[in-house]
């Protein structure tokens, strides 16, 4: 018993001193692993401003991505690939994921570009060829910054004591487009009719290898649309510039094409374009001139390297007929023919509705008195039976929009020739007009704020085939930008997922619609509706609906996304496409709302009230 009762006592004096000296002692048990970690932190600086929103740095939530490459041995797989670091609104930059210096000490590349991309992580290693896209709508300032890709370099970076500065500078090159007014035009008149351009043909995806610094892979030719407004300088229009990825154009690939005031004009652009380089390109414009002499030489922008001059004398190549496989409808549903820059035809990719056709077509029209002639259209491809011999039928509108088809008994139409007495043919004659062709597309400028929308027809009508998203009144004011509509009497929007939600106010002040356009009224809503059959399965967009197993979805390219509206607060976003409808009588009034429902194919009206913020549409008058 005492051996027992002294075991007890040595064995409680023992855990009494492990406790005591457990608990008096300060210094915390640490993995030694965890405290030789060291993160990586950046800081990063742009050597550039000509096209950042913000001037000299990248703004809140622009972000980069990171790669880091062994400096010894390039080859290996990268230790970082493609870390996205993002700015937060304390102006550091935040890794998507946590992100160390290797504990063997040794030196790193540290390779970063701008903008970031999610899908451009080295795949093979040895390589830093990474994907680099240019926005072909450059006309928002977002989308211009976003053109604008840059790099920076860190070489055989380890573990230092500071953050890691990183220097970006221009990869791309940019055009800065001025227009001379030419005999017959002045640059006031040119300034007032606002002279739309685009570059088309030019390559928007290529590689990119930070070893070498060169571009490679070049792929998807297509048009850019230029950042920019015009102004007078030195009695020339300037303002409009693009972002292009560096490269030879070809005379026969590339050109800028130019619309002033329903003239069509068509310049060859034969150039090369390096890397950080910034041209000015110079049109002459004549309205009795179809060429455009063109002049190209450096700019003297701080931050762009001196380009080369070049002087080009360019004349229009045009085709006496247009191929259909050119058209690809994918900035509008509608092109327009000009001859010599006069407007000869119209094609179109629409909806044909009536008791013998229920399909998608594309449709050529004539020209007469400067109108469309609806009467005489020539459909050279029925969608869906291009193996079958149904095309080349007659497309005839009435004047209260009732459809008259007559089936055609052909192939379908791979060519079309216009003669000079307006009449499309299907073969070569000797009077056939040379022809030119562009994206029929409504350019809405307010102020500094450019947006551009695509155009489509159904039935006789002319629609925006997107909703409006216009920030400022056409008269130039902001509108005001709201969190929600629980104030019926201020005028304001509200903006949720990029769609915009206009108030009764709003719409009721007279100056929202584009120029020469209306907001669609009772009468327009209507004459859809009628066309359409009552069915909205062809006006509803092809995703975005809670349900979407609509085999017809968008065959009239209205593409209604299921955006949702506010009442009061942000509601149905899935579920309802909402519109405002203005009255007949009283065009500056909104007096009901337009519903499209994901659960059926009708088309609702409700009142209007003051805390509804809805979707705007608008029409030609």
């Amino acid at each position: 018993m005492y051996h027992l009762k002294m075991d007890l006592l040595r064995f409680m004096t023992l855990c009494s001193f492990i406790f005591c000296f457990f608990s008096c002692s300060n210094v915390p048990i640490e993995d030694d692993s965890a405290q030789e970690k060291i993160p990586i932190s950046l800081s990063v600086s742009v050597d550039v401003s000509h096209t950042l929103v913000t001037g000299s740095s990248l703004e809140q939530g622009d972000a980069i991505g990171l790669y880091m490459m062994k400096s010894s041995s390039p080859e290996d797989s990268p230790y970082a690939n493609n870390v996205k670091f993002t700015r937060s609104t304390s102006n550091n930059y935040i890794s998507e994921e946590s992100l160390f210096y290797p504990e063997e000490g040794e030196g790193y590349d540290f390779l970063a570009y701008y903008p970031y991309y999610d899908d451009n992580k080295i795949v093979e290693a040895g390589s830093t060829d990474i994907k680099v896209a240019i926005q072909t709508d450059q006309s928002g300032a977002k989308a211009f910054s976003a053109s604008d890709f840059m790099i920076a370099e860190g070489l055989d970076i380890s573990k230092p004591e500071e953050i890691v500065s990183l220097s970006f500078y221009r990869k791309m090159s940019c055009l800065n487009i001025r227009l001379r007014p030419g005999q017959g035009y002045t640059a006031d008149g040119l300034l007032e009719v606002n002279p739309i351009v685009r570059i088309s043909g030019m390559y928007t995806n290529a590689l990119y290898n930070f070893s070498s610094g060169k571009f490679s892979s070049y792929n998807t030719p297509t048009d850019i649309i230029p950042n920019g407004t015009w102004k007078i300088d030195n009695g020339m229009l300037v303002g409009k510039s693009a972002i292009v990825i560096p490269q030879i154009t070809s005379a026969s690939r590339v050109s800028i094409e130019l619309e002033v005031d329903g003239v069509f004009f068509d310049c060859k652009l034969g150039a090369s374009f390096e890397s950080g380089t910034s041209h000015d390109v110079t049109l002459t414009a004549s309205p009795n001139y179809g060429g455009l002499p063109i002049v190209i030489s450096s700019t003297d922008v701080s931050d762009w390297k001196e380009g080369q001059s070049i002087d080009i004398e360019a004349t229009i190549a045009l085709s006496p007929y247009v191929s259909m496989s050119n058209f690809t409808f994918s900035e509008s549903l509608i092109y327009r023919l000009t001859a010599d820059g006069s407007f000869v035809g119209e094609i179109c990719r629409e909806y044909l509705f009536a008791d013998n056709i229920n399909a998608r077509a594309v449709v050529i029209y004539p020209v007469k008195d400067g109108k469309t002639d609806l009467t005489n259209g020539l459909a050279v491809l029925v969608e869906g039976s291009e193996n079958k011999n149904v095309h080349g039928g007659k497309v005839s509108w009435s004047a209260d929009g009732r459809l008259t088809y007559t089936a055609g008994a052909s192939a379908p139409v791979n060519s079309i020739y216009m003669t000079s007495g307006g009449k499309i043919v299907t073969s070569r004659e000797e009077n056939v007009l040379r022809l030119a062709y562009h994206p029929y597309v409504l350019t809405d400028t307010r102020q500094t704020e450019t947006c551009v929308y695509p155009i489509v027809k159904i039935g006789r009508q002319y629609w925006m085939g997107e909703n409006l998203r216009a920030s400022k009144y056409t008269n130039g004011t902001d509108i005001l930008l709201a969190e929600n509509c629980l104030e019926p009497l201020s005028n304001h929007y509200c903006i949720q997922d990029n769609s915009f939600f206009y108030n009764h106010g709003a719409v009721n002040t007279g100056i929202l619609p584009p120029s020469g356009w209306k907001i669609a009224d009772d009468d327009a809503w209507e004459v859809l509706k009628a066309y359409i059959g009552g069915s909205t399965s062809v006006l509803k967009s092809k995703s975005g609906w809670k349900t979407s197993n609509n085999q017809r979805a968008n065959f009239t390219g209205f593409n209604a996304t299921a955006s949702g509206l506010y009442n009061k607060i942000y509601k149905y976003n899935g579920e309802y496409a909402a519109f405002w409808s203005v009255s007949n009588s009283f065009p500056n009034e909104a007096n009901k709302s337009v519903i499209i429902e994901y659960d059926t194919d009708s088309m609702e009206e409700n009142p209007s009230t003051g805390v509804l913020g809805l979707s705007v549409r608008c029409v030609l008058p």
